[in-house]
């Protein structure tokens, strides 16, 4: 007989309060924009978006990119900081999923314009 399979629970944060020099925060306007701990995020983005741009769709070129989303994930992390959104304007902030992080971070660096077209 086989076994039904139970849908993962995925379960988030609820955040009381945000520290907004380390915290990344999701979303749009003027809270993400001027966010600090965004600013160091686009850096991050920026400093590494041309080797992420380079790489090729194989199998390495994909794990390479992997690799560099997990690395720009790992120095926000390790200023301590969290990747913030909210599901509407007055809902709480709450702790993005990994997948949602992985995805945000994937488009950021392939939409981060070329430093010599901008």
């Amino acid at each position: 007989a086989k076994r039904k399979m139970v849908p993962k629970i995925k379960w988030t944060t609820i955040v009381t309060h945000l520290c907004p020099e380390r915290d990344v925060v999701f979303g749009r306007g003027g809270h993400a924009n001027h966010n600090p701990g965004n600013g160091f995020l686009l850096e991050a983005v920026k400093i590494h978006s041309p080797k992420y741009k380079s790489l090729g769709k194989d199998k390495d070129g994909k794990a390479e990119k992997k690799h560099i989303v997990q690395l720009v994930t790992a120095m926000i992390e390790a200023r301590g900081g969290r990747f913030l959104l909210r599901q509407q304007t007055d809902a709480p902030w709450q702790e993005a999923t990994e997948k949602k992080v992985h995805e945000k971070i994937s488009h950021m660096l392939r939409d981060q314009p070329h430093p010599l077209k901008q």
